[in-house]
């Protein structure tokens, strides 16, 4: 029962913070609208037969991510503007990054952690990952340098 609440009273504030103004009606839909979702989240969550754990590396990657952010934000950005000073325009390529140090990344929500938040950032996108070697494959849109990677290596 308390798993349901905490999952009702998140969805119940994600959909509050999409509203500009909150008025009775929006709060009476919306306490209905999280329960189907408070509920499917318990279910589906038992029927992956996870744990609810922290990994605490994908802690340090949270307070690292804003940074990130804006440093692949900046990267991206300037790529049309290479040719016109005498670089070349990337194309992108597909890395490799290694999550957990080399060996595997057992709870999938630590996995799942680490691909939201490597996805997060606009310069990478986790298109594959390997459960059985801690790896994820990510499409990187400029080369060099690629901060959420990095900070997931150490």
């Amino acid at each position: 029962m308390f798993e349901f609440a905490v999952w009702w009273l998140a969805t119940l504030g994600i959909w509050m913070l999409t509203l500009s103004s909150v008025h009775w009606p929006d709060l009476g839909f919306a306490m209905g609208g999280a329960i189907p979702c408070a509920a499917s989240a318990v279910v589906t969550r038992r029927a992956l037969g996870d744990r609810w754990t922290i990994h605490r590396p994908a802690l340090g990657w949270l307070l690292r991510l804003p940074a990130a952010i804006v440093f692949d934000t900046v990267r991206v950005l300037a790529v049309p503007w290479k040719p016109l000073f005498g670089g070349r325009l990337e194309e992108g390529e597909f890395i490799e990054v290694p999550v957990g140090r080399g060996r595997a990344v057992g709870p999938t929500s630590a996995r799942a952690a680490a691909i939201l938040l490597v996805s997060a950032t606009p310069g990478s996108y986790a298109v594959d990952d390997s459960a059985q070697t801690g790896r994820l494959r990510l499409h990187a849109l400029v080369s060099g340098r690629m901060q959420m990677g990095d900070v997931m290596r150490r």
